[in-house]
């Protein structure tokens, strides 16, 4: 999921339970986020025997089926419930979405 509509996202929840009023932090959050991708990215490339999924959030907003298979595949894992998965997905939990910015 884009890493602004996350930001944007937990602001709102934060703000619906009175956590918080406006948050402050959300440049600093989103540098941190940054620092643990990339990290992570990096670690994987010190150890190419392990396996990674990305997988989109929109393609799976869009498509559940094409990414509970691609979950199913990679898991190779056969006797999962994959219509239960495909419910799991709703977009009416996507309520923050920003238009992608273009620099």
């Amino acid at each position: 999921r884009d890493l602004d509509e996350i930001l944007a996202s937990q602001e709102s929840m934060l703000k619906r339970n009175a956590k918080v009023t406006r948050s402050e932090k959300n440049d600093v959050l989103k540098k941190v986020f940054i620092r643990q991708i990339q990290g992570c990215k990096k670690l994987l490339l010190h150890y190419p025997q392990a396996d990674c999924l990305s997988i989109s959030h929109n393609d799976t907003i869009h498509a559940p089926e094409k990414t509970i298979d691609l979950i199913m595949e990679f898991l190779k894992i056969p006797d999962l419930n994959r219509s239960a998965m495909i419910a799991a997905v709703s977009s009416e939990l996507y309520r923050i979405r920003l238009q992608p910015s273009h620099i």
